[in-house]
Formats: C-alpha cells, structure tokens, sequence
C-alpha cells in the first residue's frame, strides 16, 4: 500500500466516523451541527490539499463530493463527483443517480439563494417570535428576518420561499425549513 492510499484510507475512516455522529439518511439532509461541521470543513481542507498534490485522485474526489455533501454543498459535491465519474474506468448507474440527486439539491438550494444556515435561522426565528401564542396567517416574522439580515434579496428571497409553499410563517416551517433540512 502506497501513503496515498494510506491517507485516504484514514480520510475516509475519518469521513464515516463522522458521517456515524451525524446520523442522517441520505435523503432528507439537514446541516451537520457545529462540532461536526467543523470536522468535515477540516476533512474538506485536507482533501482539497490532497488532489492539488494528486489531480487524478478518483477515490479522493468521490471522498470529497461525499463531504460537500453532507456540509449542504451540493453544486461543489456534484462538480467533484462529476469529475471523479470522468476518471472512472466505468460508468456505474448510482454514481448517474446520485449526480442527478445533487444537481437536483444544488438547483433547490439555488432557487431559495438561502444558505444551510440560513434557512437553519431562518426555522429558528418565527418560532421564538410567535411562542405559544396564536399563529398568525401571515408572513409577519419570515418577511421581517428576512428584510433584516438579506435587504438587497428580500423579495426575491420572499417569491422562493413562497414558490415553495412558504404563504405564511408556519408554512416556511413545515414546507420550506424542513423540506430542505
């Protein structure tokens, strides 16, 4: 065994240990937490260090979309998974279906222009502004987040949020926040 594939070898332990902590399916993803976020950012560095020294890496591509994946970055998870298929000796159907998954994500993603932690926020703020009072029909407190923190992008956040189902604050809840989490 070569230090290249012993590296990867611990890359990739390294990948499902956190993979096991985070405990998501592979469909449905939300952002990792904090502690973990930071280990798959650090394991994202140490890969991107790796195929600038070994372009050619195909395992370490694949390690690396897996990675993007789980931090919510799905345009960079399908661009390194697209790349490692073109290094491939093989086209393989999952490798196609999971490419189509992540550009399918990455489009989502896109249309909201919301970040992971973003929309985490986002989930987070009408629900500490209603409490346990009566809901409101409206999008009082998703409209005031939004114009708060993304005031250049506040109508055409608000038009995604509600070509997504989003009409009112619990909706952004149930139909938006998670749907995408």
């Amino acid at each position: 065994m070569n230090s290249l594939d012993a590296t990867l070898d611990q890359l990739e332990s390294l990948h499902r240990d956190l993979m096991k902590q985070d405990r998501q399916a592979f469909y449905g993803r939300r952002a990792p937490s904090s502690e973990l976020k930071a280990g798959f950012t650090k394991l994202r560095a140490q890969l991107k260090h790796l195929i600038k020294a070994y372009p050619d890496s195909e395992r370490a591509l694949r390690i690396l979309a897996n990675t993007e994946e789980a931090l919510l970055n799905f345009r960079d998870a399908a661009n390194s998974l697209r790349e490692a298929i073109r290094l491939s000796k093989t086209r393989e159907h999952r490798d196609l279906k999971k490419l189509a998954f992540l550009e399918q994500s990455a489009a989502g993603w896109e249309a909201l222009i919301l970040s992971p932690d973003d929309l985490e926020n986002l989930g987070e703020f009408p629900l500490q502004m209603l409490g346990d009072g009566p809901f409101a029909f409206d999008l009082k407190w998703t409209q005031s987040w939004v114009e708060e923190r993304l005031p250049e992008r506040a109508e055409e956040i608000v038009a995604a949020i509600k070509a997504r189902g989003g009409y009112t604050d619990v909706q952004v809840l149930h139909n938006v926040v998670r749907s995408l989490q």
